[in-house]
């Protein structure tokens, strides 16, 4: 039964798509298109879900005029996470390549995917601190200033990597640091604007952008720089991650409640790095008075 279920659900799926393209209704064929091939991926989750004996949920998805503007901040968002996404875990080992460093430092850009496996550690200040709507702002502005210093930086390694092997790994790794914390709001904003139907009904979409991305960048994206060169090729990525953090910050929804602010994330910090220094000065105060540690 459920069987057969599930092959209703996507055989009137597949109906209404076919209704769609033909019957357009002045709509573009891209976006059509489009739709299509996110409506499939929906089909098959929603079919999946009356399989398994899971409750849907009770609170309905954007409808109406809000719908096109739902599908835009899913599909630029998830974009936008597997695009700094791919630069670290793509392009990075390619341009270290191009640039002639050792095999074994080749190697270690593999290390660059580990914030991704450690984001959970700092996961609980982007859900307490602010709301997920600043944190993608604000990360994607950084993000854009980061990917505007590695053009200038490999500009200058291509002339002499020894150098500024170590300015650019670190770059990398804190491009690393900042697409993981993206990719917890983005990921938790997600959660937060849509309701249990609503996420269900854009899956095919995250899915979709994210593979966009990752393909747009490691296929067109490679053969812009091999004409233009990597310094040409970083200022585009940073010119296109720019973009995006415009459409966000004009396209996402408030639709959270605020936590707290930035001032006590950094009243935190301040807080725990006097805690450092005081306890660095009673160790060293104890070592003197101890063991003569200090002044003979």
């Amino acid at each position: 039964m459920g069987r057969r279920s599930s092959s209703a659900a996507i055989g009137a799926g597949a109906d209404r798509r076919r209704r769609e393209i033909g019957q357009p209704h002045g709509r573009p064929l891209w976006s059509v298109a489009v739709d299509a091939v996110a409506e499939t991926l929906q089909d098959r989750v929603v079919s999946d879900e009356r399989d398994s004996d899971e409750p849907a949920g009770t609170r309905s998805g954007p409808a109406g005029g809000d719908a096109w503007r739902t599908r835009a901040w899913v599909t630029t968002t998830y974009f936008a996470e597997g695009y700094p996404y791919t630069i670290v875990n793509n392009l990075a080992e390619i341009l270290f390549k191009e640039l002639g460093a050792s095999l074994g430092a080749v190697g270690l850009t593999a290390l660059f995917h580990l914030p991704w496996n450690l984001k959970f550690l700092w996961g609980p200040f982007v859900d307490h601190y602010e709301t997920k709507r600043r944190w993608i702002l604000g990360v994607e502005v950084l993000l854009t200033l980061v990917l505007v210093v590695l053009a200038f930086v490999v500009g200058t390694a291509t002339l002499s990597l020894g150098s500024w092997f170590g300015a650019l790994a670190g770059l990398f790794i804190l491009l690393a640091f900042l697409s993981a914390t993206h990719d917890i709001a983005i990921d938790g904003f997600y959660l937060e604007g849509l309701d249990e139907r609503g996420q269900s009904r854009f899956v095919g979409y995250r899915a979709m952008a994210f593979r966009v991305a990752t393909m747009l960048l490691s296929g067109p994206g490679l053969v812009l720089v091999g004409w233009t060169g990597w310094t040409v090729g970083f200022v585009a990525m940073a010119a296109v991650m720019g973009a995006l953090t415009v459409v966000h910050w004009w396209l996402l929804p408030r639709v959270e409640r605020r936590g707290r602010s930035w001032r006590d994330l950094a009243a935190s910090f301040l807080r725990l790095r006097v805690f450092m220094v005081g306890a660095a000065v009673a160790a060293i105060v104890v070592a003197e008075r101890r063991y003569g540690a200090l002044g003979g």
